[in-house]
C-alpha cells in the first residue's frame, strides 16, 4: 500500500483534460497537496495499461473498470483510499427487462456490500440499486 503523496513525483498517464476522469483525477490528488505530473492522456484504460506496460508513466483504474494486467504491470492499493459513485438510473417500466436486471446485478456483484447505498426514496422497486461506490 501507498500513499498518495508518495507518488508525487510520478510520471502520471490519465484521461484528457475535460473529461470526469480527468477532472476527478486532478481533484483528488489536489485535495490531498499533490499535483500530478501529466505526462500522457489516453481515452481509455487499455491503451493507459499500455502505457504503463511501456513503462511510460503510472496510472489510477477503479476496480470496476480494470481489464486484465499486462504482464510486468502491477496493481498496488493507495491511502487515503480512493472512491467514486456510480450511477444506474432507469425508466420504471423499463426495471424487469432482463438487461437492465444483468446490468444492475453486475454493479452490485462488482461494488463492496459495505460501500452499497440504496435510494429508498424513489419510486423504483425498494432492490433496484441506484448508487454505489
Amino acid at each position: 500500500m501507498l500513499e498518495l503523496d508518495d507518488l508525487a513525483d510520478e510520471n502520471w498517464i490519465t484521461w484528457t483534460p475535460g473529461s470526469v476522469c480527468h477532472s476527478w483525477l486532478m481533484q483528488t490528488f489536489r485535495a490531498c497537496g499533490v499535483e500530478p505530473h501529466v505526462v500522457h492522456t489516453a481515452a481509455d484504460y487499455s491503451t493507459q495499461l499500455a502505457l504503463v506496460s511501456s513503462g511510460l508513466g503510472i496510472c489510477l483504474i477503479p476496480r470496476l473498470g480494470r481489464e486484465p494486467v499486462p504482464p510486468g504491470v502491477r496493481v498496488i492499493g493507495v491511502r487515503p483510499l480512493l472512491s467514486r459513485h456510480v450511477y444506474a438510473v432507469w425508466r420504471r417500466e423499463s426495471a424487469r427487462r432482463p438487461a437492465i436486471r444483468a446490468a444492475t446485478d453486475a454493479l452490485v456483484e462488482t461494488a463492496l456490500p459495505t460501500e452499497l447505498s440504496y435510494n429508498t426514496k424513489t419510486s423504483f422497486p425498494a432492490d433496484a440499486p441506484v448508487s454505489s461506490s
